[in-house]
């Protein structure tokens, strides 16, 4: 039949639209839909035959029984054997900091070098669990002075769930920053970074802290110090482990 649309398929793409609809308007339905309800017809005796033959109820049967038989001494067993269940404790945002602390060393009329300048980093832990830290970076500026390079991750230690501690990274020397001393009101800037995770795995968090400080030197021979700071960025963010 379709060679009677030969050429009206060869008219082009339209052609060949029209000639399989020809096609398929002229097909003997009743012919073929027969054929078809007599293939299904024969396809499901031949299912119920099988499913009905007791060579295959029995070898089904038998499957079944074995399997779950199976199953049960092995569910069995399993419930005579202690298990270890350790929960996933998360850390994320655990960390808190809690304060920028100085300290300051009052320098003595004649001796200036015997004064120092010192930050205390205050942090506590507020996750489910203990925690270790390690102070990843500190970076301390006081106008255009800057804090004794730090070695990453000299400071570091545990903390209990509740716990806190405090990092005191090296300290400015009097030498260093006395032409603050008696000046007013001097800005300065504080970044640091604290790693932290299991007590006994790798740091999966990192705490990161930026900081604007406003800092008052007393004189030679006083003693009173004024500071105040502000939080510019606190991110804590994963740390990607190979």
């Amino acid at each position: 039949m379709a060679q009677r649309f030969k050429a009206l398929r060869a008219t082009g793409t339209l052609g060949s639209w029209l000639a399989n609809a020809l096609v398929f308007l002229t097909v003997n339905w009743g012919l073929a839909l027969s054929a078809l309800i007599a293939v299904s017809a024969a396809s499901f005796a031949w299912a119920r035959a099988v499913a009905l033959n007791p060579i295959t109820v029995v070898a089904a049967g038998t499957f079944l029984f074995a399997l779950w038989t199976i199953i049960g001494l092995t569910y069995l067993r399993d419930r005579l054997k202690p298990r270890q269940i350790q929960t996933h404790q998360d850390y994320r945002y655990g960390l808190t900091f809690e304060g920028f602390l100085p300290t300051f060393m009052p320098v003595k009329s004649g001796m200036p070098n015997e004064g120092a300048l010192q930050f205390g980093i205050q942090a506590r832990n507020f996750g489910p669990g203990p925690i270790h830290y390690s102070l990843e970076s500190v970076d301390i500026r006081i106008g255009t002075r800057a804090s004794p390079k730090y070695t990453a991750h000299t400071i570091r230690g545990y903390m209990a769930r509740g716990g806190g501690r405090q990092a005191r990274p090296e300290s400015f020397q009097a030498s260093e920053i006395a032409e603050y001393f008696g000046k007013g009101a001097t800005r300065g800037t504080a970044d640091f970074a604290i790693c932290y995770g299991p007590p006994d795995g790798p740091s999966v968090r990192r705490l990161k802290i930026s900081l604007e400080l406003w800092i008052v030197l007393p004189e030679v021979g006083g003693a009173a110090l004024g500071y105040s700071d502000n939080i510019l960025s606190e991110v804590d963010e994963p740390i990607n482990n190979p």
